[in-house]
């Protein structure tokens, strides 16, 4: 859980012992189950940066060959656990990728940037050279980094939820924007 106090966060677990000392301007708690703590520090409002440290539950720092570790946040979450829950994104040499819990790299840093896509928890909107694209969890390629604009079209089924929901996508012309569709499936 994350403990609060002084106007600083730190981490306590279920039994009230801390873990992580409450030090940190935010702190990220991706997936509950998990022993994995990711906390940042020096947040700059023009920039958007900060700086992060990666801790496990015996207060161990993870993954600090990288610039910065992060979860990737839901874009309007309404779950408790507003984080995807088995990856973070990681910066090296000014580029995104990601990484498993472990610290596997499930892709090489590549990316200008990577965040979560409205309705399709497991699809990252990645950007390469000012195009977006969508990647899986896997770090499969869904759809080519090569529009100016993708969304989901929010398409949910009480069985399958917003699984099948595909994606808008579109390109700026010198007409306007053009769009297309691409199924869940990657077909356009």
């Amino acid at each position: 859980f994350k403990l609060y106090e002084n106007g600083k966060y730190g981490v306590i677990n279920k039994e009230g012992k801390t873990v992580i000392e409450p030090k940190y301007d935010m702190i990220q708690i991706p997936n509950p189950s998990k022993g994995i703590f990711v906390c940042a520090n020096h947040y700059n409002q023009e920039t958007g940066e900060y700086q992060t440290k990666v801790y496990n539950e015996k207060a161990e720092e993870l993954f600090s060959k990288y610039e910065q570790v992060k979860a990737l946040a839901f874009k309007e979450a309404t779950t408790e656990v507003p984080f995807e829950k088995s990856i973070l994104a990681y910066r090296q040499n000014g580029k995104y990728g990601i990484l498993d819990f472990n610290g596997k790299e499930i892709t090489k840093a590549v990316y200008d940037s990577i965040e979560s896509l409205l309705y399709k928890e497991g699809c990252l909107l990645v950007s390469q050279n000012g195009k977006y694209g969508i990647i899986n969890m896997k770090g499969k390629q869904i759809i080519k980094p090569e529009y100016d604009t993708i969304t989901a079209d929010g398409y949910y089924h009480d069985t399958t939820k917003y699984q099948a929901a595909g994606f808008i996508v579109g390109n700026k012309t010198q007409e306007g924007y053009r769009y297309g569709y691409i199924s869940y499936r990657g077909e356009k």
